[in-house]
């Protein structure tokens, strides 16, 4: 896996990556789907953790 490279600031920044990459998943989100979810984010060079994705809206507040 590639260092993170991209730094997030805002959801606008990341939401078509995140929604790429759930677009094939079941809802709700299982444990092991979030941390696909991260994984894949990480491997684009995201520097993000699953708390940062599940709160879009604080995200955009900064």
């Amino acid at each position: 896996m590639p260092p993170p490279t991209k730094y997030i600031n805002r959801w606008e920044d990341i939401k078509d990556d995140v929604f790429e990459i759930i677009y094939n998943m079941k809802a709700p989100l299982s444990a092991e789907d979030k941390d696909q979810l991260v994984k894949a984010m990480r491997e684009r060079g995201y520097n993000i953790g699953w708390n940062g994705l599940r709160e879009p809206t604080k995200l955009s507040t900064h």
